[in-house]
């Protein structure tokens, strides 16, 4: 009668040790993704932290790069713009004093061309003219 029990209670067990070996073979497979995703969430740890060292090498370069900026900024206040206004100012002074000659300009090769006519005109009247020697 006892081992009429015993093979009653381990046919009862059957199934309960069945699951227990399925468990088992769910708990490795487990076991493997865990310790795949500990690799990769150390990679990720290892790539956070070269981009947050990449970060402060970009914002420090963004810091240098605004600072040049400013430089520059302030180089073209204190000294181009002054300069430019200056060439401009002898530039836009250039052109109205030549403007203003230009018309002058104009008048006098129209004086030149008529006294020229005549000169022409009075050589021509002093060749006609017999020698008064």
């Amino acid at each position: 009668m006892d081992n009429e029990l015993l093979l009653a209670i381990a046919k009862l067990l059957q199934p309960i040790r069945e699951d227990i070996q399925a468990l088992r073979g769910d708990m490795s497979e487990l076991k493997q993704e865990v310790a795949e995703l500990k690799k990769e969430v150390t990679q990720l740890k290892k790539e956070v932290t070269q981009l947050k060292r990449d970060l402060i090498i970009l914002e420090q370069r963004v810091d240098k790069l605004d600072q040049r900026v400013n430089e520059i900024k302030i180089q073209v206040e204190i000294e181009i713009m002054p300069r430019l206004q200056t060439i401009e100012k002898c530039y836009t002074d250039t052109y109205y004093r030549y403007q203003n000659q230009v018309e002058g300009y104009e008048q006098m090769q129209s004086d030149i061309k008529i006294m020229q006519n005549v000169l022409q005109d009075h050589s021509k009247k002093i060749h006609l003219i017999p020698n008064l020697a």
